[in-house]
Parts: structure tokens; sequence; C-alpha cells
């Protein structure tokens, strides 16, 4: 049953912590009252016959994104068993990407446990969107109004808030480095009653993906690239203890009940399906086939993982796929990607 019927595409989606709420993300003109003027605009492009862009500020484009003048907003909606009400646009007074392009989602933005406020990633905006990795996290009531900064201090990326179930703790990403994107991640975990911050599990040398509170707010599990896989981890948010959970392939959570991790998963040789393990990292359950029969006539050739010696002596990984119909003692020819600046192949 469908639940919204807007005039435009709804991009991304979050349920509030009760249910009766939800967030989405909407691509919009920021100078448009509503989401019928949006949608003419669009049309308007669509059917134009010349396809020239006056710009008047920096990015013109990010990466393989085009600046387009439009604008991720967030929208919050009531459920009301059968329809969203209609939308209140939370950031309408912000001429900012929320969720920021063009590398992210839904994962920057959450409710506050009591369902008074939306919490969410975005830069400050200015003039100077091309020169900054500012983004802060800021909170804003779900009836839209006054947004407050939560990490002005930091003047660098602060990335995908996540409460602990009962409010106490937002946890959340930071890198430290002004201007670089590719900083590593910092956990970092706020007592929402005492005010006080503090990194979590400074020593640890990755850089987490991915954020999730246990039921009892006392341990966090995480993503993070883990020696050319995406695996799971548990840390303990008061000694900042790290245990590794899950690492085979590469793996999205989902969801964590009392004692079991639900993610997805995926490899060089099965595309993405649903699993279960226990938070102990044992009885590793496959909960969905999507693509068996696709998949029932097509043959994967056998892969594994591999290091060598790189620059300065420091161990690179990689790894070798042989054809699908190998024979032993064949000779082949090899195709390999090297990736630095950019990957490139090489025959």
């Amino acid at each position: 049953m469908a639940v919204t019927d807007l005039p435009l595409d709804v991009n991304g989606y979050k349920l509030s912590q009760d249910g009766k709420q939800v967030v989405m993300t909407l691509r919009v003109f920021p100078e448009c009252k509503d989401l019928a003027c949006s949608k003419d605009k669009f049309t308007a492009i669509d059917e134009s016959k010349t396809s020239g862009r006056e710009y008047k500020q920096l990015m013109v484009r990010h990466w393989d994104t085009w600046e387009d003048h439009a604008r991720n907003h967030l929208f919050v909606g009531q459920l009301n068993g059968k329809k969203i009400t209609e939308p209140t646009n939370v950031t309408a007074n912000r001429d900012t990407e929320t969720p920021p392009k063009p590398f992210s989602g839904m994962e920057e933005v959450t409710f506050t446990p009591d369902g008074k406020h939306v919490v969410y990633s975005a830069k400050a905006p200015s003039r100077d969107q091309a020169w900054t990795t500012n983004y802060d996290l800021w909170q804003v009531p779900v009836t839209g109004g006054e947004t407050v900064n939560l990490t002005e201090a930091n003047a660098a990326w602060d990335s995908q808030p996540t409460f602990s179930a009962d409010g106490r703790y937002l946890a959340y990403l930071a890198m430290t480095k002004p201007g670089y994107e590719a900083d590593r991640y910092r956990i970092m975990l706020r007592d929402n009653v005492t005010g006080q911050e503090k990194e979590v599990a400074p020593l640890w040398d990755r850089s987490p993906s991915s954020l999730t509170f246990s039921a009892d707010g006392r341990t966090l599990y995480v993503t993070a690239q883990d020696v050319g896989q995406v695996s799971i981890f548990e840390v303990n948010t008061q000694f900042g203890d790290v245990r590794p959970i899950y690492n085979q392939g590469s793996n999205s959570l989902i969801a964590v009940t009392n004692n079991q991790l639900i993610f997805k998963k995926s490899s060089l040789i099965e595309p993405g399906d649903l699993f279960s393990v226990t938070t102990e990292g044992e009885h590793l359950t496959q909960l969905t086939d999507v693509n068996k029969d696709k998949l029932a006539n097509i043959k994967f050739g056998e892969y594994e993982q591999f290091n060598f010696k790189g620059w300065n002596d420091e161990t690179v990984h990689g790894y070798w796929i042989k054809p699908a119909n190998y024979v032993e003692g064949k000779q082949y020819p090899i195709a390999y990607l090297v990736h630095g600046a950019c990957t490139r192949v090489i025959w």
C-alpha cells in the first residue's frame, strides 16, 4: 500500500523510533514554496530545447555529478495509518544539500529518540562550498524552525549522527583535517545529559563507515574497511575495546537485535543478500537468495587475497581471480587494475 502521493520522487526515508513519523529526502528548488512549483521547474527543464546553465557559485560539478540548481531537502510527515500527512520542509531555509551530494544517503539523517527533532549532516550555507569540507551536525524541530549546530567546534567533516535508544548518547563520525575528504573517521560519543564528549577507541586505525548502537547503549556495532573487505566490529563505548565479528566480503549493517546482527553481504562471487550472525560472530545464516534463478547458469572463478611489498616496504593487499573455466597448468593472459590517483586497467 502506497503511503505517499507526492508530485516528486522520494529519494530516501527514515522512520522515527515510535514509527509515527517519517523523514524523507526530496530534490526541490530552494526558491519554491511548494512541491508543485519544483515539479513544474523540472518539467520545464526536461522540455527545454537548450541545455545551457548559468552558475553564480561553485561547485559547478562535484566529481561526476553536475550542479542543477536543485537541492536535496528534508521533509517530515506524520503517519496516520493510511497516508503521510502533508510533509513539512524542515530544511527550507537552508541552501545546502541534505543529504550531501554525491555520496551520502539517509545514514546522514536521524530522528532524536523522542521524535521532536531531526539531526542531519550538511555544510553551513556559504559562498565557500567548493573550498570546505566542514560538514556539521544540525538539529531542527520536526515542525521546522530554528536550526542548531551541534558540532560547530570541529572545522572538519562530521557525519552519521546515531542516538542510543534512550537518547542518552549521540555517536557520530568525525574527521580532524579541514579541507581533506579522505581523512580517517573517528568515532565520537557525546553524553547528552552531562554534555561531555570523547573519542571512542582513539588508537584504532580503521575508518568506520557506519554506526549502530546495541539496545543497552553500551556497545557500537560498526563497519569499516579492513584489508580489502568491509568487516563488522564491536566497539565498547566505555573502554574502547574493538572486537571483529565478521570479516568475509563486503558487509553493511541493516539492524541489531538483542543477540543478532542483520546485514547485507556481497563478495567477488556473490551479489548482495541478507544474512544474520550472532553478536559473538557465530551461526552465520543466509536469509535471502534473491538472484538464485539468475545465477543458476553462471560460473564464477575462484579468487584469493594476496599481498606484496609496496612503496616504503609497506604491505599492499590485492585479489587474484582465476578464469571461470580455469585449467591447472594452462597459461592465460592477465588483466589487472592498479589504483593510485585513479584506477587503470592493464592488459
